[in-house]
């Protein structure tokens, strides 16, 4: 009983935790514009957080403070009821208190739930306290974290709003202290320590902070690196999270040594090292598998290592609390501080190394060390000569010529030479954001208003160049949801009105740099530029009563990630009431890993208005790439008509595609179904 009892109390203590965490992210994304990167601050700032719950936990607790503690739990608990109606009063006023994006997250996360969070982080510590420091159960602890993390986008965000669940977490925190209460009254036993030569063993105290810090820094090396460099792939985030919590588990359960992992930790880094720097290796279907890899068989091996370091009971609390100020010292500065003095995700391959060298490290102090020692390395001199040579070859790529990083991301623009008919050459910039493109300009005065990428005539373009008004040479009012380079200002003329918004500080600053791009600076017509979330920007717009818009263009589905808050039924109620009658709304759903036709049916069938969606194809006269768009508009008649068969492109018919169950709202929904990876 007693057993069972303080299992079931730290397995639903770390699945509470872990289930707050993704909820806070889901909470936080429409705050600072739906980057994925808010995952991976929230991440580092829970890690920090940690701390305060795990040195809080250390300390011995007599009767008096225990009550104290259940107290405190249930304090906790009712605050997050009371946030089930007041939460967005609280992060309207935290989450621009410092100017700083990853201090305003960091702010807010601490406001909100920083309390309940840190009495939930002295989970493990608490009772493995009043279990005589049973290790084992701190796999039963990472078990119910892994769950945790799962259960919340699988279960419990499609199907419930975020008032609900507030109001479900705090009634969780209450159960939790019943359970606490529980293990203290039936299942206390006196805390005898444990005979020296049984368990006891030397503390090895900076390994106990090293390990961890290492372990956290990669965890959010590869996640920062697959979601902003590769492809922002929805939900790549908790898999990593779930690997990381999965290799603890293993790495606890007693059952496994640290030799079994060691082999496949070093070659899983080598490899990725070497797929890093390889010409052809930037593709998801590359770098998933291999990071994913490394991420598991490192972590897997440093957290077997620092069980098999494990201590006697009486250092227990240290045992932990240094465990956690690594990692969270770790995830502090892969999170926080890598974004801020590097411009490019250099803690990615600095990490692959320290991964190495920290197995080679493992090696060289074992007794494996003759044999083991010697093939890893020959095998991974061999691998990094390898890489070497596979890194010098990039033919064809262009020069960089512009590279900075901020919290929404790495972007740089890169500098191609091309020919041209009258032999003077011509030199093309291309932006990047991460991995993909978002924008081309040739850079010759006679043809740097020619729309491309996505932008040409049947592509996204097809809103201004098919309205009827472009055809009458009338003004318009244009509205562009995802500055970008400013691509779309082409096709302003002297009496045009462009709006743009962007929340990327780094890319707004780049699209008025007339040395890497003109369309902003060169526009024809009369540009107002916002650096804020579109969404609070239309909706201050609402609130002024401006003139509506005669096409609104909802660009911001940066790479394969959707900013969900620009995504729901309120945003798009307010495309629409922000939309002249014959209006045309735009939205750009070129995706690789989302099939976002479902969703395009449902707005159509929400609004009772059949939406155009044109298949563009790539079009490399006019550097155009290929990409889905959709138009919705109440007088279909006024656009310019398209034949049915054209080179160019290709109308989608939706009658054979069948529309998302439940459009997606502010208070609950998700775009899981949508997901696919082939």
């Amino acid at each position: 009983m007693k057993n069972k009892l303080l299992a079931a109390t730290i397995f639903f203590g770390s699945f509470i935790s872990f289930a707050l965490e993704p909820m806070i992210g889901r909470v936080l994304l429409p705050v600072f514009g739906g980057t994925p990167t808010v995952w991976v601050t929230c991440l580092g700032t829970f890690q920090i957080l940690m701390v305060g719950g795990y040195f809080y936990g250390e300390r011995k607790m007599s009767r008096g403070s225990f009550i104290l503690h259940l107290g405190l739990l249930v304090l906790a608990g009712v605050w997050c009821c009371a946030l089930s109606s007041h939460s967005a009063l609280v992060l309207n006023v935290t989450s621009t208190l410092s100017g700083i994006a990853p201090l305003d997250v960091f702010i807010s996360v601490l406001s909100v739930v920083g309390f309940a969070f840190i009495l939930l982080s002295a989970n493990a510590t608490v009772v493995q306290t009043l279990s005589n420091g049973d290790y084992r159960l701190y796999s039963m602890s990472n078990l119910g974290s892994l769950l945790g993390l799962f259960t919340y986008p699988l279960l419990i965000e499609p199907f419930i709003g975020l008032r609900s669940q507030w109001f479900m977490l705090g009634v969780g925190i209450l159960f939790y202290a019943v359970l606490l209460f529980s293990c203290k009254r039936f299942a206390s036993v006196p805390q005898v320590e444990m005979e020296h030569n049984e368990r006891a063993r030397y503390f090895h105290g900076y390994l106990y902070f090293l390990l961890p810090l290492l372990s956290c820094a990669l965890l959010n090396a590869v996640t920062t690196h697959l979601t902003l460099d590769i492809a922002p792939i929805p939900l790549l985030w908790a898999v990593l999270l779930g690997l990381f919590l999965l290799s603890y588990v293993i790495g606890f359960s007693g059952r496994v040594k640290s030799i079994w992992w060691a082999i496949p930790a070093i070659a899983s880094a080598f490899l990725a090292f070497w797929w890093h720097h390889a010409e052809k290796g930037n593709s998801v279907a590359d770098q998933l598998p291999v990071s994913a890899a490394l991420l598991f068989f490192v972590c897997t091996f440093i957290h077997t290592w620092l069980y098999e370091l494990r201590p006697s009971q009486s250092q227990l609390g240290r045992y932990y609390l240094l465990n956690v100020i690594g990692g969270a010292v770790g995830g502090a500065i892969t999170s926080i501080m890598a974004p801020l003095l590097f411009s490019s995700i250099v803690e990615f391959p600095v990490m692959i190394v320290l991964s190495a060298a920290i197995v080679i490290m493992w090696l060289f102090q074992s007794h494996y060390n003759r044999f083991i020692v010697g093939g890893a390395t020959v095998i991974s001199t061999a691998i990094l000569i390898a890489a070497c040579f596979q890194s010098t070859d990039s033919k064809n790529k262009g020069t960089i010529v512009h590279r900075s990083r901020g919290f929404f991301g790495t972007i740089y623009v890169r500098e191609v030479s091309a020919g041209s008919s009258d032999g003077k050459g011509i030199k093309i910039h291309e932006f990047y954001h991460g991995e993909t493109c978002h924008g081309v300009q040739i850079m010759r005065k006679e043809m740097e208003k020619m729309p491309t990428a996505y932008y040409t005539p049947y592509g996204c373009g097809y809103a201004i160049w098919g309205h009827s008004k472009y055809r009458e040479n009338k003004p318009m009012r244009v509205n562009m949801i995802g500055l970008g380079m400013g691509v779309l200002c082409a096709y302003a003329r002297a009496n045009d009105y462009y709006r743009g918004y962007d929340v990327s500080p780094e890319t707004f600053k780049l699209a008025q740099d007339e040395k890497m791009f003109t369309f902003v600076s060169h526009c024809s017509g009369k540009v107002d530029l916002s650096l804020c979330d579109a969404r609070k920007g239309l909706e201050q717009e609402l609130s002024n009563g401006v003139e509506p818009y005669d096409v609104i263009i909802v660009d911001a589905f940066t790479g394969d990630s959707i900013p969900y808050h620009l995504s729901t039924k309120e945003a798009i109620d307010l495309y629409f009431k922000l939309l002249k009658p014959d209006g045309v709304l735009c939205i750009h759903i070129s995706n690789k890993h989302l099939d976002l036709q479902p969703y395009i049916k449902r707005i159509g069938l929400e609004y009772n208005i059949k939406p155009i969606v044109l298949a563009c194809k790539d079009d490399p006269a006019r550097l155009g790439y290929a990409t889905f768009s959709a138009f919705f508009t109440r007088h279909p008649e006024k656009l310019r008509s398209l034949p049915q068969n054209n080179a160019k492109y290709v109308h989608i018919n939706l009658s054979d595609v069948a529309p998302m169950a439940n459009m997606p709202t502010d208070d609950k929904g998700s775009f899981l179904p949508l997901i696919h990876f082939w």
